[in-house]
């Protein structure tokens, strides 16, 4: 079908350019209105980063050895799984020398533990002592090692008689 047209007249098939004015953008409004929004934000964080300050309590300093003996009772009144066990009994004496000699143990491995523990002055047979009570807790804790009741004993009191070894020759040392 086609659409009607007059033969008569002069046929055009291309139009001509039409003239357009070009509207002008009103862009700095939008720059206006989102910088006063940026500068509220900044000014909303930077108050509530004061108050933050503010609340911080101060905590009471405590001494490393009363907590490290603290948990060593808590730890030996409750009734844990082997692996929990370990892995307490093992955090408590990393903490305590974290704090008492700042030996980064905390994200150290046993054996890189036991190398420095070589520095702190302790004597052959219970630095032996104690190397062999850590890596059982990774036995305990990574090859589901099960040790004897005596075992778990003697553990406890190698760890307890190393954080206490370490505190006397600390003592002795400062005075």
């Amino acid at each position: 079908m086609f659409s009607n047209f007059d033969p008569s007249q002069e046929y055009h098939d291309i139009k001509g350019i039409i003239e357009v004015n070009p509207v002008e953008k009103k862009n700095w409004l939008w720059f206006i209105i989102s910088g006063a929004i940026l500068f509220i934000l900044i000014v909303i964080w930077l108050l509530s980063m004061r108050k933050k300050k503010a609340v911080l309590s101060v905590q009471p300093v405590v001494n490393a050895y009363e907590e490290a003996m603290k948990q060593l009772e808590q730890l030996r009144k409750q009734n844990l799984p082997l692996k929990q066990y370990y892995s307490e009994l093992v955090d408590i004496f990393r903490l305590y020398i974290f704090r008492k000699k700042e030996i980064l143990s905390l994200q150290k491995t046993t054996d890189d533990l036991v190398l420095q523990l070589k520095d702190i002055n302790l004597e052959k047979e219970q630095h032996a002592q104690l190397s062999q009570a850590l890596r059982l807790g990774d036995f305990v804790k990574f090859a589901k090692y099960v040790p004897s009741n005596e075992v778990d004993i003697n553990v406890f009191n190698t760890i307890k008689n190393s954080i206490t070894t370490i505190e006397r020759s600390e003592s002795k040392t400062s005075a």
